[in-house]
Order: C-alpha cells, then structure tokens, then sequence
C-alpha cells in the first residue's frame, strides 16, 4: 500500500496554510450484504496518484498549499464490534486534537460515529452531513448496536443534529424514529419525487441557512448513483451524480467550517478501478473546498 495520498512528498509545501492527515481504517466486519469494504482504504491510497492536483473548479493547487499525512492504519479488532469502536474513538481523539483536519478513509459505515465522537470533543456544537443511499438509523441489526445499519442512530445518540443527504431505502423503524425526531432533516433521493417538489432546492437552501456550526461530513459511496461508483457493498438504484455531490461539498464548504469528513463503504472490484478513482477523487475535491473556502479565502488560522 502507498503510504502517500496523492504520491506526494513528504516535505512541507511552501506556502503552507494547513495539514490533512489521512486515517485509513479496513475494517467491514458488520457488513450485511456484499463484503469488501476492508480493501476499500489502500483502493483509495493507491488510485490517488492518478488524481490531477490542479482543482479546476477553484483554479487552484491544493497540494501547493496543503501537506499530506497518511497515518498508519487501524487494524481490525474482530472480539466485537464496540471493541473496535473504541479503538476507532482512541486513535481518532489523538487525532483531532493537533488541530489538523482528518480526513478518514473506511471500511464499513460503523466507523463514523467513534469518529464523529471525537471531533464532538472538540466542537461540542458539531453538525453532521450524511450522503448515503440508507438511512443507517436502526437501533441494532444482526444483535449489535455497532453495526453499518446503524451508524447514523448512533450519531443521533451523541445529540448531534443530523441532515441526510440521498437516502432512497429506509425501514419502516427508521421512518417513524425521523419523524419523532425534528433534529434530523431527511432528503430522500427519488427522481419522480425530486421533480415535482423541487427537492434540490429546498436543500441548498438548508445547507445554506438551516446549520449552524461547524460540519462534519460523511459520505458512503452508495450515496452516488451505482453508475459513478458502483463498487459498494450495498448499491442501490438512483442517486447523487457526481456534480450534485461536488455542488453539496462546494456548498458546505463556501458557507460553512468543515472540520473532518470521511470516506466509507468502497468495496473494490475487479475491472471497476474507476470506482476506486472517483472515490479517491471525491477526498480530494472535499480537501481542496476545505482548504480553499476555510484556510485559504478565510485567512483562518494555520493549522
């Protein structure tokens, strides 16, 4: 596995405005439907170098500006699923705390909450982004509360308001607990739907003027229509295409202070590299808005 996003080198850029270090966790041991989510973090690592750094969108280099730190990677703790959360939440506390934006690489949707978790310590007004095919909000599946079905619920559990961003299959459960729930706002994903109610709309202008404080941002790929990534370990019809994501990113970004985000739910397969490319691409546009519209534009602090 490369230990460099992107292939690039280990020295400072010159103009340095801040860090991003790259935390890769391969773990899927809660997947319910298809596995392979494991081998989604060196996927990334490894189509990353093909990525070309010169952000047309912003007309900028991002590395010209950003150091790159991969970390070394969470091993997979396989006694329980809580065992390994809480590895999860230790390693990325430690993380958090240098002030440097992590950005985490997955594995399964489980990771997200002990994740979340950590940067809660830090921005205790914290607000979570989801893009995502599911609503991930059931209280346990397959006899565990850790597992990828229930990622999101377990956000909800930390009092942290939620906005999902996609979603295009949820269970009876998880309709109900939304609907009691007015902290989560709930974007589903159905063209039809989309159409007649101007659903797009309504959302930029939530993103806009309906969150408060700082973002965190998770995407699970199956969010995106199967066409642009359909490696993933539960596809679903429909989605995001690539530029209503990037117009999402760009969106949080301009208005909002991102502080962490994550990657989950990539499952490589062969003859797919694509997949892994545009996966590994989506890391870099968030990065490349981040830096752009927070460390950048803003003159905000070094970090």
């Amino acid at each position: 596995m490369t230990s460099r996003f992107l292939g690039l080198p280990d020295p400072k850029p010159a103009n340095l405005i801040g860090t991003v270090r790259v935390l890769p966790i391969p773990y899927d041991l809660t997947t319910s439907y298809r596995p392979g989510a494991r081998f989604g973090p060196t996927a990334i690592l490894e189509a990353s170098p093909q990525i070309e750094m010169f952000d047309d969108e912003l007309e900028w280099d991002a590395t010209q500006h950003v150091r790159f730190l991969v970390e070394e990677e969470v091993p997979p703790n396989a006694s329980s699923p809580q065992a390994m959360m809480d590895i999860v939440r230790q390693r990325a506390e430690a993380l958090v705390m240098t002030g440097d934006f992590l950005l985490t690489l997955g594995g399964e949707h489980s990771l997200t909450p002990p994740v979340v978790a950590a940067h809660q310590k830090q921005y205790p007004d914290l607000h979570v982004v989801q893009i995502d095919a599911h609503g991930d909000l059931r209280d346990t599946w397959n006899d565990t509360p850790y597992s990828h079905a229930c990622a999101m619920r377990r956000v909800v559990d930390l009092g942290l308001p939620l906005t999902q961003i996609g979603i295009r299959n949820f269970s009876e459960e998880e309709y109900h607990f939304v609907n009691a729930h007015p902290e989560i706002a709930l974007y589903t994903w159905m063209a039809r739907r989309l159409k007649k109610t101007k659903q797009w709309e309504k959302l930029i202008h939530h993103l806009i003027h309906d969150i408060h404080g700082p973002v965190y941002l998770t995407i699970d790929v199956d969010g995106l229509d199967p066409s642009v990534i359909p490696a993933t370990g539960t596809p679903e019809p429909g989605g995001l295409t690539w530029y209503d994501t990037l117009e999402v990113i760009e969106t949080l970004c301009r208005h909002h202070r991102v502080v962490g985000a994550d990657i989950m739910e990539l499952a490589p397969m062969p003859g797919l590299a694509y997949a892994e490319f545009a996966t590994a691409k989506l890391g870099y546009k968030i990065i490349s808005h981040m830096a752009y519209h927070s460390w950048y534009r803003r003159k905000g602090p070094t970090l």
